[in-house]
């Protein structure tokens, strides 16, 4: 199966697992696919190499369904074993590799769009519609307990958010045309804007 063709169909963001082999793409149909990469791009011979243009091939592995709305944003926990979802029906889901639900978040006005696990992977980012980024914090149980705090800052949607590699600092990027930078307070894990 082409990859490129069933990811266009799709829609919404795709994104590799951290050991490479596994590709999560979400759809406008609520679900997401697991993809088994198979093989490398065909490469031309010769000085320097080039693509033949030919697509990866893949292998559905498995498809998650649970959202009932288009599913915009798609991530892997660092350790590869969660994967977190956020979709235009109002909810962020986590689940297991194996397609197990942990836990649905719920119960908001707004839609989702981005999402975005924490290099540590104890924090969980989304994006809404309602203009914030909401941070789940798993307890010592995991995700059933997460603690919620909501970043503010934005004067419309939000759609894009990611942490630095050490976790201290998340940016967020708006249809306000901004991009916002949040820096972790040391004593207390809240986030506030960082100033020039």
């Amino acid at each position: 199966m082409q990859l490129s063709k069933v990811i266009r169909e799709q829609l919404g963001q795709s994104i590799f697992s951290p050991d490479g082999q596994t590709l999560a793409s979400a759809g406008e149909d609520g679900t997401i696919k697991l993809w088994k990469l198979n093989g490398e791009p065909a490469l031309k011979t010769g000085f320097p190499s080039q693509a033949t243009g030919e697509p990866r091939r893949g292998q559905l592995l498995k498809t998650f369904k649970g959202h009932t709305a288009l599913v915009w944003g798609v991530a892997f926990s660092p350790d590869g074993q969660f994967i977190a979802s956020a979709s235009w029906d109002k909810t962020v889901i986590i689940w297991k590799r194996d397609g197990t639900r942990i836990n649905i978040f719920q119960g908001y006005i707004d839609a989702f769009n981005g999402v975005a696990f924490s290099p540590d992977g104890q924090l969980l980012a989304a994006t809404s519609v309602d203009k914030t980024v909401k941070l789940w914090k798993r307890d010592a149980t995991g995700w059933q307990n997460a603690k919620l705090v909501q970043i503010q800052g934005h004067t419309s949607w939000v759609l894009g958010v990611a942490f630095s590699p050490d976790g201290k600092t998340i940016a967020s990027s708006s249809e306000d045309k901004t991009v916002k930078l949040w820096q972790r307070n040391s004593i207390d894990g809240s986030y506030r804007q960082r100033r020039r």
